[in-house]
């Protein structure tokens, strides 16, 4: 096992927001050659039905596949339920019409090489981490081959990492609503941005989006603004 991989299972040991955890993941990854994931949990133990997104890919790929419902028919989601080990998309059947829109879409966005990591739970719970980089095809096959067992074990602990904070958070309380810019402002929090960041991007002052964030957390009855995104993320309020 490389390194790599061992020094991100340390880490999150002492990580206790998801924030700090995705941020964690993406680096490790990116030590690894692969520059986006994807990591959503399909059936939860414990909680609601909704799926969980925690994804670093271009947003607007991630609302597309979204609308488009894209997960019920994505043959990269059918797979994992039915495989306990990681694979490479090269692999997946591309001859269907409504698959092969689906990988023509995701190239438009930069994501043609990916390898998924299925992550089985107790009571029928599955989750499953994607990751891909942009590397030619012969360079990202090596990479599937030298990184497959490190994959693997990143994920499990990925996902028990992630599961204890949701639960340990609560965030399996009713759902609530947003406006626009409490949407916005949550969204850019959990792609790593600042308040002042967030501003800068949204043309606010900090102290509006500061404003913004609070409205968000009262609604969602919670004191930290990480804690929001993660419920809104589990509620599908946002989708980052």
């Amino acid at each position: 096992m490389h390194a790599a991989t061992q020094q991100f299972v340390e880490d999150l040991k002492a990580l206790t927001d998801v924030a700090s955890i995705q941020q964690t993941l993406e680096r490790y990854l990116g030590r690894l050659g692969f520059d986006k994931f994807a990591y959503l949990v399909i059936r939860r133990a414990l909680g609601p039905s909704v799926p969980l997104v925690i994804t670093s890919y271009p947003p607007e790929w991630a609302q597309r596949y979204h609308d488009q419902n894209y997960i019920n028919a994505d043959d990269v989601v059918a797979r994992a339920a039915q495989t306990l080990l990681p694979f490479d998309w090269y692999n997946v059947d591309r001859k269907r019409p409504q698959q092969g829109r689906i990988f023509n879409e995701a190239g438009d966005f930069g994501i043609r090489n990916g390898i998924t990591v299925p992550v089985h739970g107790p009571a029928n719970e599955l989750s499953f981490l994607c990751v891909s980089s942009d590397a030619t095809r012969k360079e990202f096959a090596g990479m599937a081959t030298e990184y497959c067992a490190d994959l693997l074990y990143a994920a499990m602990n990925y996902h028990t990492a992630v599961s204890n904070q949701v639960r340990i958070q609560g965030d399996d309380s009713g759902s609530f609503s947003l406006s626009p810019r409490e949407r916005e402002c949550l969204l850019w929090t959990a792609r790593g941005k600042s308040t002042w960041e967030i501003g800068e991007i949204l043309r606010l002052s900090s102290e509006t989006v500061l404003f913004h964030l609070k409205n968000a957390m009262r609604k969602a009855g919670v004191y930290s603004k990480h804690h929001a995104v993660v419920k809104a993320i589990i509620l599908g309020l946002i989708v980052p």
